[in-house]
């Protein structure tokens, strides 16, 4: 065999053989990226899931940056609002109270650490302003049990349904979960023809983080400042 034609063919051997491991390098690289998207999409699915009435991620959903923040920062509606979710009427047990004083609205579940979390600085709410504001505690896994604390403590029932109905009047955002909560006022704002006493309110979604207590707090104070009674 001539010699040119041995090395052309040596040269051949050694182009598909670097060929097929370039390939197989490819191969293992798009393998990991598929495997990482399909391991990252589990987890997306485990936070949609979470989101329905227990607010917390999974220890490892809260590692990944772009999920975990959504188990931590608080959504926050804008401004005071008449306006309830689909235009339903406000509860006519939270009108009642709101005609003696502002209300603060408290939704939770039992299986909830986010909720667990928050009670100590609605303890710490309560004992600031529960002598001029009452705050309304729901436990929508326990509806016959609502705890009203104010000057004084009370307990009332209503139905799952009801509950349900309640917590949905005063979710603004997209979705839904636990804790929630409304600091609720009653003002004058201008209608047509003049002037009327509305309920207004500003419901927040989330976990309450110690960093963020001055917002519910600066609210409260606006409810309290703003405040006019019928």
């Amino acid at each position: 065999m001539p010699k040119n034609k041995g090395r052309a063919i040596n040269r051949t051997e050694n182009m598909i053989v670097q060929g097929g491991r370039v390939g197989l390098m490819v191969f293992v690289v798009l393998a990991f990226c598929f495997g990482g998207l399909v391991w990252f999409a589990g987890d997306e699915l485990e936070t949609i899931e979470d989101k329905y009435f227990g607010y917390d991620r999974t220890e490892h959903i809260a590692n990944i940056p772009c999920l975990g923040c959504m188990a931590l920062n608080p959504l926050v509606s804008g401004n005071f609002t008449f306006d309830t979710r689909d235009g339903r009427p406000h509860p006519e047990f939270i009108l009642d109270i709101l005609k003696e004083r502002p209300v603060f609205l408290h939704f939770r579940t039992d299986a909830c650490p986010s909720c667990d979390r928050s009670e100590p600085f609605l303890e710490e709410f309560e004992e600031k302003y529960k002598d001029r504001m009452t705050f309304i505690h729901i436990n929508l896994d326990h509806t016959d049990e609502i705890h009203i604390v104010g000057d004084t403590e009370s307990n009332m029932s209503i139905s799952t349904e009801e509950g349900l109905e309640v917590y949905r009047t005063y979710n603004k955002f997209d979705q839904e979960g636990v804790p929630m909560f409304a600091v609720m006022t009653q003002m004058e704002v201008h209608v047509e023809g003049g002037v009327d006493l509305k309920p207004l309110f500003k419901p927040y979604l989330g976990e309450i983080l110690k960093d963020e207590l001055y917002i519910y707090e600066q609210d409260i104070e606006y409810a309290l400042d703003n405040y006019m009674q019928p």
